[in-house]
Formats: C-alpha cells, structure tokens, sequence
C-alpha cells in the first residue's frame, strides 16, 4: 500500500484566515488600551528660590510667577515640565536676552510662544539635565548671540538687594 499523505492545508484554512487576525487583534487591543503609567505634575514651588548668573539680571521665582529683576519687565508666569532631556523650566512668554555691552537685558519677543530653561547639574565638566526635581538648583537661558546664562540658586538676599 503505498504511502497516502493528508492534506492539511484544507483543514487548517479557516484557523489561519480567523486566528491571525485574532491575534493581531489582541496585540493592537493591548498596546492601545493598556493603561501607561502617569508621571505625577511638577509643583512650581520646588523651584522657588533667587537664581543669578554672572552677567545677567538675577530671576525670582514664586508663587507669584517669574521675575527677572530688570527695571520695567514685567512678571512671567511658568511651570515646570518633565521633558526628554530634564526637567525644564517653561517661561509662558518669548523672553530673549541680548547682550547689551558686557551684560544682557531681557526683553519680551513680539514672536514666539515661551521659552524653555533647562534644569542641569555638572558631571565631569559637562552639563547633563536634571531628572530629579530635588537637584533643581541651575538653569540655562539661551541668548540671543548663541551664548548660555548659566542661572544658580543662591541666598535670597541677591534678588532683594536688586
């Protein structure tokens, strides 16, 4: 009797054209509706504090908002969000500083929606950006010349005597 083989492929159609789909289903149903994880809000006031750099007015933050303490300018106010480089301090104006001889001045741009100030501490010479909102004791603002003001926290007595 010679050898007569069975063919599967008759009886095995309909759970392939069915149970693919269905998986696909199943995974596409997971990775959509599985619940992720929520990264708790940043509270403003653990930046509370006087921040000075060396060549630019030194900037308050409080409950009142940010204020950078140059004649004229007006309160800003921010928050603190979690980004993919650090924690960044978001300005809810287009402020820029322009170097005006060897010190700059802040001024509010007529384009532009914020500005993002990151958060970084030193590691061997380099900045790196904050991820724990406890080390969020620097800050750098970009200038307009390409060159960053490197804010750090200090006593509150430098913003009073300003």
């Amino acid at each position: 009797m010679p050898y007569q083989s069975i063919n599967y492929e008759k009886k095995f159609t309909l759970a392939y054209y069915i149970g693919v789909p269905l998986i696909i289903f199943c995974v596409l149903g997971v990775t959509i509706f599985w619940p992720r994880p929520v990264t708790p809000a940043l509270s403003n006031s653990i930046a509370y504090g006087c921040y000075a750099a060396d060549t630019a007015p030194p900037i308050l933050l409080h409950e009142g908002g940010m204020k950078i303490l140059q004649d004229g300018f007006p309160p800003v106010s921010y928050r603190l969000e979690r980004q993919k480089q650090g924690i960044a301090l978001t300005a809810e104006a287009p402020i820029t500083a322009a170097q005006t001889g060897k010190t700059y001045t802040y001024s509010i741009s007529s384009r532009g929606s914020g500005r993002f100030l990151s958060f970084y501490n030193i590691i061997n010479g380099q900045r790196h950006g904050v991820f724990d909102e406890t080390n969020l004791d620097s800050f750098a603002m970009l200038a307009e010349d390409g060159n960053y003001l490197l804010y750090v926290r200090g006593p509150d007595s430098v913003c009073q005597s300003s």
